[in-house]
């Protein structure tokens, strides 16, 4: 069995403990990992379309917010700029001046909503192949986009609410953990912002799904994140967030 990945953070890593590698042992499938953390979701529909073939028998499309810019020429992962205050990220010099440009000319939500209503809708349309299956994946897209898909397998819920569930469990205060990781650019230390437990929760999810979906038994409360037995406050979660929202409250 061959599996395809196209993602923004949320799959943009397959290495060791992650979801994706857990769900190839699981599985015993290979795995193509084509996702980047950050990128929009015109990133993700192009590495689809670069990709894709006909060897793969599940496609795993992650889709992201539709806030993001849709390109930025040789760096996709700062497409998630366009939801920051760009005046306090680490961005070098002559990309903040850009970005600034951008935001204040050209950047158009309406637009932008259109561009990844339009991505889904070509998606949601594309011709694979009967031996083949997308599963839908909302990372950060707004319900009223991901709703209209109307093809292959669709995962109800968003994962960014469960990987901010874990967070706040963990810190416990989702009003200041929005505020460090804004204003103070902290960066989640969690791969794929999940702690090493939920990967394997999320893993066994996919991997039931796959499983039911090739016997024909699949049920709609197989496709529901809400089901998964998550993990709150996890033992071995990286400090580093506590760390960082300590340190970003006392300079301000």
């Amino acid at each position: 069995m061959k599996i395809l990945v196209v993602a923004d953070s949320y799959g943009a890593d397959s290495g060791k403990g992650t979801w994706i590698d857990q769900l190839r042992q699981l599985t015993g499938a290979t795995i193509d990992c084509r996702g980047i953390g950050g990128c929009s979701n015109w990133i993700i529909y192009e590495n689809f379309l670069k990709y894709y073939d006909l060897s793969y028998d599940y496609i795993f499309i992650l889709l992201s917010n539709e806030k993001r810019i849709s390109y930025v020429e040789g760096y996709p992962s700062y497409g998630h700029y366009g939801v920051t205050d760009v005046e306090k990220s680490m961005l070098p010099p002559e990309y903040k001046e850009a970005f600034l440009g951008h935001l204040k000319w050209f950047y158009h939500m309406p637009l932008q909503n259109f561009i990844s209503k339009s991505i889904a809708n070509e998606l949601n349309h594309y011709p694979i192949e009967k031996h083949q299956t997308i599963i839908w994946v909302n990372c950060l897209l707004q319900p009223h986009i991901f709703d209209t898909i109307t093809s292959g397998l669709k995962v109800k819920g968003n994962l960014y609410t469960y990987s901010m569930r874990e967070a706040i469990d963990y810190i416990g205060d989702h009003k200041e953990l929005t505020k460090a990781m804004e204003t103070a650019q902290i960066k989640d230390p969690r791969t794929n912002h999940f702690s090493d437990e939920n990967q394997y929760e999320l893993a066994k999810f996919y991997a039931n799904i796959i499983e039911k979906d090739k016997n024909n038994t699949l049920a709609d409360a197989d496709l529901d994140l809400e089901n998964i037995q998550w993990v709150l406050d996890p033992k071995n979660m990286v400090s580093l967030h506590k760390f960082n929202l300590e340190e970003s409250i006392m300079k301000k």
